[in-house]
């Protein structure tokens, strides 16, 4: 890229002379480059990148004229360092300095800027700097960056890159600076249980990410968790762990009617908090719990809708059955799908006394009644949509078995009507 205009260039042993670059035909300044992680993963502890400058001109120019950008995103945002390991105009004529992008930009948050002491003396006329100058970028915390993902970034070889950036008395000589392109936020959430076995406490542990380009207030963030328990009871909501100062949890129950897939409870919390999620970045160590009063267990917690039993303490795995909103809207997660029957209406082992098994049926369900009965007015198996399955059904005695070998895998509603005696019921048909 050549720009054009004047510039001041230094010749040898003489005063500083004016030089238009308009009568220049290719670039004033070039630059090489290498990746020096050789052989190692774009997913690293460091940033180590290699450049040479070429002077494609008839003139000196002095190095302190130049200044040189490289342009990456930073995952899992920490304070920076550079350390220069190689240059033979000097290690210390070699200065770095960071800045963060104020707009998400192609391939960047941030770009690291090389400038040159006056002792860098002169890069001469048709020349290129002597070897590579090296350079090695880490975080404080050393966390991993990936650089599949960045601007400047090209993992094998030596090429003119052109998208490193260089300046000549702050104009732009060399390259293509990365386009502002438009925000986006991309939030997910890494769960476990925590690995605790008691049934007296249902355990959230979450990590928050942003894969977006921008930004996230954690203030702008809620989740709900979905779970299933029969009875009247008083739920509270415990924050275990929060790992920012200065942030409160909220947490509130619903009761769900009509019920949903696996839950007719859910708590939704939300926070009080000035933290953000940066762009590529996450937040980890948020722990939560779910008590009954009195401690008293939890019945079914295998059968919750947002608990996955293959999590411990250490294992931390997707979860789209607990959703996440971002400003009051889902952005990830799936909600469970409301059942066509509130299943809270009635009890069945408390308003009637019936067993169902086995559970999951196969070939076949039955119903066994405590007491005798004298007609059955409605029975039916509907999907989760609300859609009769026709299911036929044999009555002997108190025992009623329904045919179910044609049903499909899957939570089924059972909706009955015996001696004028509603009941439904959720059920599954195994494999």
């Amino acid at each position: 890229m050549v720009s054009a205009g004047t510039y001041p260039l230094a010749g040898a042993g003489k005063p500083t002379e004016d030089w238009d670059c308009k009568m220049q035909t290719e670039p004033v300044l070039s630059l090489q480059y290498r990746n020096m992680n050789i052989g190692i993963a774009a997913l690293t502890q460091s940033l180590k990148p290699g450049f040479k400058l070429i002077n494609n001109t008839n003139h000196n120019i002095r190095y302190s004229d130049i200044k040189v950008r490289y342009w990456f995103t930073q995952e899992e945002k920490n304070s920076l360092n550079a350390t220069i390991l190689h240059s033979k105009i000097g290690i210390t004529n070699v200065l770095t300095s960071f800045t963060e992008l104020t707009e998400p930009h192609e391939g960047a948050n941030f770009y690291m800027e090389f400038s040159f002491a006056p002792g860098a003396g002169l890069l001469m006329a048709k020349d290129t700097t002597r070897g590579f100058i090296i350079t090695r970028v880490r975080k404080d915390n050393w966390t991993k960056f990936n650089e599949s993902n960045d601007y400047s970034y090209y993992p094998h070889g030596t090429i003119l890159n052109e998208r490193i950036s260089v300046y000549l008395n702050n104009e732009l000589v060399w390259g293509v600076e990365p386009s502002i392109v438009p925000k986006t936020s991309d939030l997910k959430l890494l769960y476990s249980h925590g690995g605790a076995p008691a049934d007296d406490q249902i355990p959230i542990f979450l990590r928050f990410f942003n894969d977006g380009n921008t930004s996230v207030y954690l203030s702008d963030i809620s989740f709900r968790y979905w779970f299933k328990e029969e009875g009247s009871f008083q739920f509270n909501f415990i924050e275990n762990y929060l790992p920012i100062g200065g942030t409160f949890a909220q947490g509130a129950f619903e009761n769900l009617n009509p019920e949903r897939e696996g839950a007719n409870h859910d708590l939704h919390v939300s926070f009080i908090s000035d933290a953000v999620i940066d762009p590529f970045s996450s937040i980890k160590g948020f722990k939560f719990k779910i008590i009954k009063g009195k401690w008293r267990p939890f019945n079914n917690k295998n059968d919750d809708y947002s608990y996955i039993k293959e999590t411990d303490a250490y294992t931390f795995l997707p979860n789209e059955h607990i959703t996440l909103y971002l400003k009051g809207i889902l952005v990830a997660g799936i909600e469970p799908q409301e059942l066509a029957y509130s299943i809270a209406e009635t009890d069945v082992e408390e308003k009637m006394d019936i067993n169902l098994y086995p559970i999951p049926a196969k070939e076949a369900l039955v119903i066994e009644t405590q007491f005798q009965f004298s007609e059955v007015s409605e029975l039916k198996i509907l999907d989760l949509s609300g859609i009769d399955q026709y299911v036929p059904y044999l009555v002997d005695g108190n025992k009623i078995t329904l045919n179910t070998h044609k049903l499909s895998h899957g939570l089924y509603i059972l909706r009955g009507i015996i001696d004028n005696r509603i009941f439904v019921k959720r059920i599954e048909i195994g494999i």
